[in-house]
């Protein structure tokens, strides 16, 4: 049974690798006019579904180093995508949030990226879309929690 599952979840990791090499090349092509790129639209979803989110919030949720996530946020500030503001609860911390021309990027890049995705996903159903969506769910699950006991030991 060892024998199998490796070699299920060696087939798991050659199917990611390759649905992730066809979504990055057809989202650089429809994004290559965009005003963001798919990282930004990542993080501005997630600023506008958490109107108080902070830097801190943002890397804890990405999985992402301050210096990283600041060189993005730096990017979206520069374009008037974001801003920092004073948190009234914590004068000390920044709440990022997203602006209205944010926003209006964020809605038509997102409708590109919808657009893309139901041309590379037509033939299939709207059953195997669910079936595929919460198959997904269940690996991201599992493999956040594998994560979550590593980050635990190394500690």
């Amino acid at each position: 049974m060892t024998g199998s599952k490796e070699y299920i979840t060696e087939q798991l990791q050659d199917l990611l690798k390759q649905i992730s090499m066809v979504l990055s090349f057809t989202l650089s092509k429809v994004l290559e006019d965009s005003a963001l790129t798919v990282h930004q639209v990542y993080v501005m979803k997630l600023i506008s579904r958490k109107p108080s989110i902070n830097l801190t919030g943002l890397c804890k949720e990405l999985n992402l180093s301050k210096g990283a996530m600041s060189l993005t946020l730096n990017k979206l500030v520069e374009r008037g995508y974001v801003l920092r503001c004073e948190d009234p609860a914590d004068r000390r911390n920044r709440n990022i949030v997203i602006t209205e021309k944010g926003q209006e990027v964020l809605s038509i890049t997102i409708e590109k990226i919808r657009g893309a995705f139901n041309r590379l996903t037509y033939n299939l159903t709207l059953e195997e879309l669910e079936d595929i969506k919460n198959s997904l769910v269940k690996l991201n699950s599992s493999m956040y929690s594998a994560l979550q006991q590593q980050w635990e030991t190394n500690k």
